[in-house]
């Protein structure tokens, strides 16, 4: 599966944390900020990733992981009013607490 540019930035902040070199943390910055503004393709970025997650510079250490980590991300981001991290495995609106 490949990432869209949507999905690529929305996973910005943690791909660029997880940069465990400074070169590759500035690096990886640089090539978010031509994401957004258009100058390089979403294919590109994910390459530039993907290559900095297999030279070993990443906390991340699949691609697969990444994919993962937007799903997570996405569920939490879509699902916070309602469960949030801290009750994730409790429903708070039943009869039985």
């Amino acid at each position: 599966m490949k990432m869209d540019r949507n999905k690529l930035i929305f996973l910005k902040s943690e791909i660029i944390s997880s940069m465990t070199n400074n070169g590759a943390k500035k690096s990886t910055e640089v090539v978010f900020r031509h994401l957004e503004d258009g100058s390089v393709t979403a294919k590109y970025a994910e390459r530039r990733i993907v290559y900095y997650i297999r030279m070993g510079y990443s906390k991340i250490k699949s691609w697969d992981k990444v994919k993962e980590l937007y799903g997570v991300k996405k569920y939490y981001t879509d699902n916070k009013d309602e469960y949030g991290d801290i009750y994730e495995n409790k429903i708070l609106d039943t009869f039985y607490k």
